[in-house]
């Protein structure tokens, strides 16, 4: 697209100290004829790292290009040498333009493009004179400052004399000035760049969480309280791997399956054994009763794990120095009986998140209240993009909304938070299908985003599905989970992240709707799609504030 006629920049000159290039913008500004262009400092670099600056580029579409050297104060010509305000110039008035044209050319050149024709010409803004120069090339092309008021006569004479005949252009050569001189820039990347940055930024313990570590190493029991994203299980791996280092046995335990095979996956160490508490008891008990089978069902779950807690871990030896636990929130009062048994006499952490506790009838343990317990908390969120976090936080508490309202709406504006209004419940896989469709092209690959549905198993519409659309699911504990588009419920999702998140399944959620929704916003890292039918978004109090008014998307 063809820029507008006229002086660049619009409102004022680059920054410069040059006041002789100020005054011959301001008169640009005044005289430019119709329909030229006229750029102040053009840049270019070229591939040898050799820098070029022309003061004016002036160009006549019909015509060619002026290269307008600009030289301010005193200028004085004695004994054939050029003088600045009575100092002898390093370089003659016209050097630096002759080679910036050069360079001009060959760059547009490499890109496609040939001028009409180009030229070089000098512009003392604070010298007047009736004579100009009598050195050959400045004679016929220099003007002063008695020439700017009629600048735009001055000009097309000057270009005339400055430029030899034209000839047939090559290229789009105005739209390259343009874009090589650089109107507009914002720094922006794709969502899917955006997060293999911000990935790269986690990679690491940050400076607090590596203090902490270092800070509680020695101790032996020990509760850590953080929100989400505030690098529990980050720290956690981490104390795993450092005991294991130093030749410990660690025992790491979790609530969900999904999270025990992440974390089995990412510790490079056969002295970290993880399981879930659940898997774990079943493991021992099996190694009693070989033809044991797995139970169907939360009862049988709960009567397996109290007769291990009570008959098999006293008489098995317990060979881990160490005993971690993540998502301790979620573990039941028979799961924690269990816990105390494998960690008596030995090295205890816990890991816990308060806002993302879903069951009323489960609570920490008073033991670990302690006074030989060591109390951390983990204050900030090193996760999630702060719109997320934002957003998340209107779940806990109406008043953090309040308080965050402008992040959340920059956050949409940058196309972190989406919220999609579907015109009926059998359109939402259709639409999760179309907001995968468009997380692909902004980068991301399909290993980085996750369906979390805030319903069970029974009631997500899409849990099952071996494909939605185009895209293949798999569950968050498959063993191909690593490279492909995860579809599973928001507790068998917990204590695992994406950089992207489809929220789904909001309706008919009416049992703690505000922890679930926390528990799925906070999975996601560079960006989250709420995605669920029109009427029920807008039965949401946290969402009703950023949709726009009768929109179904």
């Amino acid at each position: 697209m063809k820029p507008q006629p006229g002086v660049y920049p619009r409102e004022r000159p680059r920054s410069t100290e040059s006041h002789a290039e100020i005054a011959l913008y301001d008169a640009l500004k005044a005289h430019l004829p119709a329909g030229w262009y006229a750029w102040h400092s053009l840049r270019l670099m070229e591939d040898d790292g050799v820098f070029g600056e022309g003061d004016f580029v002036i160009a006549n579409p019909e015509r060619g290009v002026l290269v307008l050297e600009v030289k301010g104060g005193l200028i004085e010509q004695r004994d054939g040498r050029w003088f600045q305000n009575g100092r002898a110039m390093e370089r003659a008035p016209r050097d630096q333009a002759y080679g910036f044209l050069e360079k001009l050319n060959h760059r547009l050149g490499r890109d496609g493009c040939a001028l009409p024709a180009c030229g070089v010409a000098t512009c003392f803004p604070d010298v007047a004179f009736d004579t100009p120069p009598s050195q050959s090339d400045l004679h016929d092309t220099t003007i002063g400052k008695q020439d700017l008021p009629w600048l735009d006569e001055r000009l097309k004479s000057l270009l005339e004399r400055a430029l030899p005949p034209p000839r047939r252009p090559r290229g789009q050569w105005l739209e390259r000035l343009y874009h090589l001189w650089g109107d507009t820039w914002i720094g922006a990347l794709k969502l899917g760049m955006r997060s293999a940055v911000e990935e790269s930024d986690r990679a690491n313990l940050d400076a607090e969480q590596m203090r902490i570590l270092q800070m509680v190493e020695r101790n032996t029991n020990l509760l850590i309280e953080g929100g989400a994203g505030s690098g529990k299980t980050l720290i956690a791996r981490e104390a795993a791997t450092r005991f294991a280092a130093k030749g410990e046995r660690v025992l790491m335990l979790c609530f969900t399956r999904a999270l025990a095979e992440w974390l089995r996956r990412t510790l490079a160490t056969t002295k970290v054994r993880m399981a879930t508490v659940g898997q774990f008891a079943l493991d021992l008990m099996r190694a009693a009763t070989p033809a044991l089978k797995e139970p169907t069902d939360q009862p049988g779950w709960r009567e397996l794990t109290f007769q291990v807690a009570a008959d098999i871990v006293p008489r098995t030896p317990r060979d881990w120095e160490t005993v971690i636990v993540d998502e301790a929130q979620d573990l039941s009062d028979i799961d924690w009986e269990l816990v105390f048994e494998l960690a008596r006499d030995k090295r205890l952490w816990v890991f816990h998140d308060p806002a993302q506790h879903f069951w009323d009838d489960r609570t920490l343990p008073r033991r670990l209240a302690a006074g030989d317990v060591l109390n951390l908390q983990l204050p900030y969120s090193h996760r999630c993009a702060p719109a997320i976090m934002a957003l998340a936080d209107g779940y806990r508490d109406p008043v953090n909304l309040k308080l965050t309202e402008e992040v959340i709406r920059d956050g949409m504006a940058a196309d972190t938070i989406g919220i999609v209004q579907c015109p009926s419940e059998s359109s939402v896989p259709d639409r999760i299908a179309n907001e995968i469709g468009k997380l692909r092209s902004a980068g991301f690959a399909p290993h980085q985003i996750a369906i979390v549905s805030v319903r069970g198993q029974s009631g997500a519409r899409t849990f099952g599905m071996e494909r939605i659309g185009a895209h293949r699911l798999v569950k968050a504990d498959d063993p191909n989970a690593d490279r492909e588009i995860i579809d599973d419920t928001f507790l068998r999702f917990k204590g695992l992240e994406r950089p992207a998140i489809i929220v789904t399944d909001l309706n008919l959620v009416s049992n703690r709707r505000a922890s679930r929704m926390y528990i799925a916003i906070t999975r996601a890292l560079t960006a989250v799609r709420i995605v669920a039918p029109g009427e029920t978004i807008r039965q949401d109090p946290v969402l009703t504030p950023f949709l726009r008014s009768d929109r179904l998307d």
